[in-house]
């Protein structure tokens, strides 16, 4: 094996190599010295610091005196980068891989090192300088050589990549130990220096990363680096979304006329997910959310469903904020495609968790800027537009949740995101109820609150009866093999459940499924992590492990098809297998929509022979949204002026509405649809309260009062209390689609209805070698109209057609008879100057004709017409146009092309 092929097979693995030739070239390269190094080819040209003169002859270009002129200024530089080198990486304990025996030796016995691999044997010359060192025999020498790399048939380079080391070394003498893999030999495995900090060099395709031992007990995640792969540049990602259609109006009344609060939901009104809404004071605005929805079946490879940015990017100019009220991709999953669409000036806040989530997200894309996104603090008062933005806390089932309180001088209005009331939460960060309470207090004109869970009569069960459910569980099932716990990823409470489910019966915890990672990343930066990453076990530890240790925690709870769980189910992951000895927990709900494929799911997995628990009555999961009960609360803690139910279907919304009349006293409520706009006025009255300033509250009370009277005057003061609520504008959305990739656009841009043609009619592809007839050519083939009339009463057309289907019922081919003979047919009874576009058109239509009686079905036909020889083709030219001329011209004939051109004819 040649020592360049080693080299880069160790710089792929992202293992530091040490290479004479490498650190010439290097040097020489940035001393703009007179050599051409012929790379992999350049023999080792330093040997114990010395350069060896006859291999660097093969590559300096001039003369004698340049050679030595060259060897003065190399050495210094040479010995100074390999002594700068080695002993960096000898103090940091990271493997090298060091090519010259001398090296070898001088790093193994003076700095400590203990995973060194000899590559290759040494010369006859360095043999002599090795065994001149002082305590050197030829047995140690022969111990060294013995390390040496064989050939790739007898054994796998693979074998001598370093292991991570958790624990100390068994040895009295040593504290630490690295091996080489399985071919390690112990007399030169260990550290014969002093104890130093380890340090790891991984590579994930990006460059690489080094942390030392101190840094990587701060942070697990250091040494883990991630993939590099990047999802866009930052914009091509977008697609046409920033286009969209032509210009559209802002909707509602200019500023100066109106309700001087108004609410544009661009998205999360009448469906669960893609929460995305415009609150502002006349033309002043901020953007709360910004979500997708996830596709239902009938979305044919589509992945994402998107809010219109396209409206964003129209109207950027009056967004001069964007917050955001928790982590779930139903309210950050957008903001790859509204980053874009805003002013670059334009802020983002979010708490500090929801932030981990963001920025990992945008880097992915290129848009993450630090200065642009700002972390907030609960209860603190922030300015964004138009409003003094306090945010609250609210629980819900991923940590960092908050409402919000946006106050102006024409009004408030409260937001509470999505929630419910945990009496005792896992995290112990508690649902705010003290200022919701104190929000009665002061007017509230609008309260927006979230309608998931409307039709669920009572309150929302807490997070501790799953935990004791799932500790329960788990402890009868000791002895009898391993638990797998599904769960939504984001739900970090329920993993902390999981933790104590897993301490409680002695068992470690195991994560397959990516986004598990990327969630308690993200907490454990944030100092939120329900358990140490140190404490995880690795997948590929699992077949050596005892079953009854093991607890697994795997997404897939909604059947998605590359989930862990999905896999499991078709025997398709490569990290789950599963046994008929396996207990599988659903901890989660089912979202609406994905019912068949998550009862498949179970089915296969319990055909498998696993026993799967999944029924409500386990207490295996709660809702993270609040029930009725809590709803009602919450309202008659705020007594709004008005309400306005959001999240949630059209229905739910009614039935929110319905709800805050009846039984919480709230007088005025409105349902809107996206696209909406919402205007509202603060409704000014003797029985308004507010809890600011002496000052600002003696202000209101006059103005209150001055209301009153005048409408006391007016005789209206005792009629029935008018509604400051309305709907004041629309605007039309567009829906657009993410296919996972970098195809974004509008559901015709996405192909939907081709899509679902092919998927439920199939699809019907012909080939058309047109024939025309030997009389339909004029002289040179070209005919004028006297012609073109003679050629179409020379005969029809006739061809040879080739022709497939896919997703069809062929009934043993007869399908594919019955459409050549539709095909033949239809050219048949063209003329013999008719044009291959009148040919392609009448092919399609008869195959449409023949599918639908064949079996009813109205299949995409793809129809490709050709001649049969390219000098047949006719056009028919109008009198009086010069054909010489005609035929010259190359952007009307194209036989008048140059050879290679790309124009096309009919």
């Amino acid at each position: 094996m040649g020592k360049s092929t080693v080299s880069a097979f160790f710089k792929q693995q992202g293992v530091p190599v040490l290479c004479a030739d490498e650190v010439v070239h290097k040097l020489y390269s940035a001393g703009g010295a007179a050599v051409a190094p012929v790379g992999a080819a350049f023999p080792s040209a330093v040997v114990d610091g010395a350069i060896d003169r006859a291999a660097l002859s093969k590559c300096v270009v001039g003369n004698e005196a340049a050679m030595k002129q060259l060897e003065g200024i190399v050495h210094p530089l040479v010995e100074q980068e390999r002594k700068q080198f080695i002993a960096e990486h000898a103090a940091a304990g990271s493997p090298l891989l060091l090519f010259d025996i001398p090296l070898l030796f001088e790093t193994q016995a003076q700095q400590g090192l203990d995973a060194v691999a000899v590559v290759s044997a040494p010369a006859e010359q360095q043999r002599q300088r090795v065994m001149a060192r002082p305590g050197m025999t030829a047995d140690k020498l022969e111990a060294i050589l013995a390390r040496q790399v064989p050939d790739a048939e007898k054994r796998r380079l693979a074998d001598f990549m370093p292991l991570r080391m958790n624990g100390p070394c068994s040895s009295t003498s040593h504290s630490t130990h690295r091996a080489l893999g399985k071919q390690q030999v112990l007399a030169f495995s260990r550290c014969s220096g002093p104890t130093v900090p380890r340090r790891s060099v991984v590579a994930y395709g990006g460059p690489d990363i080094i942390t030392s031992g101190e840094e990587e007990a701060a942070d697990p995640f250091a040494w883990k680096i991630k993939k590099s792969w990047k999802a866009s540049d930052g914009s091509n990602h977008v697609g046409s979304t920033l286009a969209g259609m032509a210009p559209r109006p802002f909707p509602g009344p200019p500023p100066s006329s109106g309700p001087p609060l108004r609410v544009l939901p661009i998205g999360g009104l009448g469906e669960i997910g893609m929460n995305c809404m415009l609150v502002g004071v006349k033309d002043r605005y901020i953007l709360i959310d910004a979500g997708l929805l996830f596709p239902d079946f009938q979305d044919f490879g589509m992945q994402k469903i998107l809010p219109d940015v396209s409206l964003l990017a129209q109207w950027r100019d009056k967004i001069e904020a964007v917050v955001i009220t928790h982590g779930h991709e139903d309210h950050i999953g957008a903001l790859p495609w509204v980053i874009p669409a805003l002013d670059p000036a334009t802020p983002v806040y979010a708490g500090s968790f929801v932030m981990q989530l963001v920025a990992r997200r945008l880097q992915e894309y290129n848009l993450y800027n630090p200065d642009r996104f700002k972390v907030i603090e609960m209860l603190k008062e922030y300015e964004m537009g138009p409003f003094q933005v306090t945010p609250l806390r609210v629980t819900h089932s991923i940590p960092d949740c908050c409402g919000l309180i946006l106050r102006s001088e024409h009004g408030s209005i409260v937001h509470t995101g999505d929630w419910k009331i945990d009496e005792d939460p896992v995290d112990g960060e508690a649902f705010d109820r003290t200022t919701f309470d104190l929000l009665s207090k002061e007017p509230i004109s609008l309260m927006m609150s979230d309608s998931t869970n409307v039709l669920s009569p009572g309150r929302t069960p807490g997070e501790k009866i799953v935990q004791e459910s799932l500790a329960q569980k788990v402890l009868d099932h000791q002895g009898k093999g391993r638990v797998v716990v599904t769960q939504f990823a984001s739900n970090l409470h329920r993993l902390a459940s999981v933790k104590a489910a897993a301490d409680a019966a002695g068992r470690g915890i195991c994560f397959i499924g990516t986004s598990l990672n990327t969630y308690l990343e993200a907490a454990y930066r944030d100092g939120r992590a329900p358990l140490s990453p140190s404490e995880l076990i690795k997948p590929d530890q699992l077949p050596h492990m005892d079953p009854n240790k093991v607890l697994i925690v795997t997404t897939g709870s909604q059947a998605e098809p590359r989930a862990q769980l999905s896999l499991a189910s078709r025997s398709a992951s490569n990290n789950l297998k599963i046994s008929p000895q396996d207990l599988i927990l659903y901890s989660a709900k089912v979202i609406p929509g994905n019912e068949t494929k998550v009862s498949e799911m179970l089915n296969s997995l319990a055909l498998q022979g696993a026993r799967v628990v999944a029924g409500r009555a386990d207490n295996l999961h709660v809702s993270g949204h609040a029930y009725q009960g809590e709803l009602e609360e919450v309202l008659r803690f705020v007594k709004p002026q008005h309400f306005l139910p959001v999240h949630g279907e059209y229905s739910f919304l009614v039935e929110h509405a319905r709800l805050a009349k009846e039984r919480a006293g709230v007088l005025f409520t409105e349902v809107i649809k996206n696209g909406q706009m919402l205007g509202v006025h603060e409704r000014r009255n003797r029985n308004t309260i507010s809890t600011g300033s002496m000052a600002a509250a003696t202000v209101k009370a006059e103005a209150a009062a001055a209301a009153a009277a005048a409408e006391a005057e007016q005789g209206t003061a005792q009629d029935e209390p008018r509604s400051g609520i309305s709907v004041i504008g629309e605007v039309d959305l567009l829906r657009l689609f993410n296919d996972g990739g970098k195809g974004t656009g509008t559901a015709t841009e996405m192909a939907l209805a081709e899509r679902e043609t092919l998927a439920f009619e199939g699809v019907i592809v012909v080939a058309v070698d047109v024939i025309r007839p030997k009389a339909a050519m004029s002289s040179g083939g070209w005919a004028g109209a006297a012609g073109g009339a003679a050629a179409a009463a020379a005969g029809g057309l006739s061809c040879k057609a080739r022709l497939t289907t896919r997703a069809m019922w062929t009934d043993q081919g007869k399908l594919l008879d019955t459409l050549h003979q539709a095909v033949n047919s239809a050219v048949s009874k063209l003329p013999g100057d008719a044009s291959l576009g009148l040919v392609e058109r009448n092919v399609t239509d008869a195959c449409m004709r023949a599918s639908r009686w064949f079996n009813n079905r109205k299949p995409e036909v793809i129809v490709v017409a050709y001649e049969h020889d390219p000098r047949s083709a006719v056009m028919v030219l109008p009198e009086g146009v010069d054909v010489p001329a005609y035929k010259n011209n190359p952007r009307q004939n194209p036989d008048a092309a140059s050879s290679g051109s790309d124009l096309a004819y009919d």
